[in-house]
Formats: C-alpha cells, sequence, structure tokens
C-alpha cells in the first residue's frame, strides 16, 4: 500500500479525493463517506465471505468497505451511483491493491442500484453475500428490493440507527411495522453494533447501525410474497383500526346477489386463525405470513392451481 497516500477510509483520504476529483458530497443523494477504517473492517468481518467468493457492494463510494472486503479475501461487484465518485474508486484501487484488481478481483459498476436487476447481479457464480453503506433516502426501496431477489443468503447493511430499529422490532413495540414484518419474513434480523454519526463525511443529523441478514431457508416465494405485501400494505395503511376492519380495503364484498354472500374478510381471518379484533402491530410475522397465504388463495381465479402455502417465518 503507498504510503504517500492517504486512506480512503479516513477523514484526510475523503478529503484528498473530493479535492483531486472536484467532487462534493451531494445532499440529495445522501452521500456520506465513511471515515473510520475499522468499521469497516468490522462490516466486512461481519460478512464472513470465504476467500475467492464474491460480495455485492452497494454505494462503493470511495472505497473504504470495498478495500476492507478485498482485505477479507473477497471479490466484490461495487455498485455506484456517483459516475464521478466511480471514477474516483477505480483511481484508489489502482493504487492501494496489487494488480492486477480491476476486472479480476474488482467490478464496478456506475449506476444507481434500484434501476438494477437483482436477480440478474445475484445470480453469478460465486457470489455469497450483500454488503452496504446505504444512503438513507434509498434504504426502504432497496430493502424491498433485495427480499424480492433470490440468489443471496447473507446481507451485512449500515443503516439509520431508526431503521435498524424497526427491522429488528417485536409485535406490540412502536417501531414494529410493514417493513418488520417484510424483512423477517424472509430472514433473520440482528443488530450488530452502532456507528457514530461521527464515522462519516460529511457528518449526519443521525446516527447508524450495522444490520446481518440471513435469508431463511423457507422464505415465501414470488407469489406468497406479493400477497403478502399487499395484506401488509392495507393492514398497516390505517393503524388505528382493527385487522378485521383494517382488511376491509383488501377484499371486497361480491355485489348484485339476492342472497347475503359471505363475508370475505371474516372467510380470510377464519383461513389464517387470526382474531380480527387485533391491530396489525400486535400480530407476529407468522400471522400475516397465514393471512397473505388465504389471501392469495381467496384472490386465485378459479381454476388457477393450487395455492401457495404458507413459508415457515424467521425467528
Amino acid at each position: 500500500m503507498p504510503a504517500s497516500l492517504p486512506h480512503p477510509g479516513t477523514p484526510s483520504g475523503v478529503r484528498f479525493l473530493l479535492h483531486t476529483f472536484a467532487l462534493a458530497p451531494r445532499r440529495r443523494w445522501g452521500q456520506n463517506f465513511l471515515v473510520d477504517r475499522n468499521v469497516a473492517r468490522r462490516v466486512a468481518a461481519a460478512v464472513r465471505v470465504c476467500p475467492g467468493r464474491w460480495v455485492l457492494e452497494v454505494g462503493a463510494g470511495l472505497g473504504a468497505l470495498t478495500l476492507a472486503l478485498l482485505e477479507q479475501g473477497a471479490g466484490v461487484l461495487a455498485v455506484e451511483r456517483d459516475a464521478g465518485v466511480a471514477r474516483a474508486l477505480g483511481w484508489v484501487l489502482t493504487r492501494w491493491c496489487r494488480p492486477p484488481v480491476l476486472g479480476r478481483r474488482v467490478w464496478l459498476v456506475a449506476a444507481d442500484v434500484l434501476s438494477l436487476d437483482l436477480n440478474r447481479l445475484l445470480g453469478g457464480e460465486g457470489l455469497q453475500a450483500v454488503a452496504a453503506n446505504l444512503p438513507y433516502g434509498i434504504t426502504s426501496p432497496f430493502l424491498m428490493q433485495l427480499i424480492r431477489a433470490r440468489g443471496w443468503q447473507q446481507a451485512v447493511l449500515m443503516l439509520q440507527q431508526e431503521v435498524a430499529e424497526r427491522l429488528a422490532a417485536r409485535p406490540g413495540s412502536p417501531a414494529y411495522g410493514s417493513l418488520s414484518v417484510a424483512v423477517q419474513a424472509h430472514a433473520r434480523v440482528e443488530v450488530l453494533f452502532g456507528v457514530s454519526r461521527r464515522c462519516f463525511y460529511p457528518a449526519p443529523e443521525v446516527d447508524s447501525a450495522v444490520v446481518a441478514l440471513q435469508a431463511s431457508p423457507g422464505r415465501p416465494g414470488p407469489a406468497l410474497a406479493r400477497a403478502l405485501e399487499e395484506v401488509l400494505r392495507a393492514s398497516f395503511g390505517q393503524r388505528r383500526k382493527t385487522i378485521r376492519n383494517a382488511l376491509a380495503s383488501l377484499v371486497r364484498r361480491p355485489q348484485g346477489r339476492d342472497e347475503e354472500p359471505p363475508d370475505p374478510v371474516q372467510q380470510l381471518l377464519q383461513a389464517a386463525s387470526v382474531d380480527g379484533g387485533r391491530r396489525a402491530e400486535e400480530l407476529p410475522v407468522e400471522s400475516f405470513l397465514r393471512l397473505a397465504s388465504a389471501w392469495a388463495a381467496l384472490s386465485r381465479p378459479a381454476g388457477a392451481g393450487a395455492s401457495p402455502s404458507p413459508a415457515a417465518p424467521a425467528r
């Protein structure tokens, strides 16, 4: 490693690179560069990738985490939205890594990750995990994009502290909501450690936390996952309502019949063995998976085949 160049995971290194490449952090893109090498190493160690295997890194920035992952022996598919920052990262890699690195152990993709097909990226041979220092503005949409994708087993993500608490929240807690259920239905969630706002340049207004997601073996398939999203949208759309009243926006009574039709909401609740008098924030993940399975069967056109069976939820 060059002794004359400041490391990109330090305050002096970030300032040097921003000046050299005439860059400035973009507030609207949530650009807060990691300037603590110890934090980068802890995140890379948490990924636990086998040497020779690959990691998809989202929001690679100026390379603090990229270099830490390379030190662990991983290959890195680095995605960075800002073309200027990606150019600076390429320059960093040519000077901090033994050649040849680019094209062999690191591939750079200058693109918005939300515009990419994660299934295609994660379907690459040897790709084992996802690592990210996520810009706060894309956290929720990226998490939904990630859980819809296949091919990943582990993700280690640096998130806003409040979002990390929401992901790990249990039923009945103020932080528990649709994002909690959606993620926990697909993965086991563990908050690993906190990260001070002083570890970034420029410093954000809030602290962060590192979260590990381990994909559940029985995670919902695509059909059940879509049904779950619909159920969660209705259930948490009006939090003050009971689950029976909230699901009325999802399930409509058939009209135009002489006889009184059966109540489809009650049918859904009975099929899922869920008490309609409870509120969404009180129900565990298992209940929402049963509701999603029942809703998929109830809303399936006649003759469309067997309904998806509920997957085993994350514990």
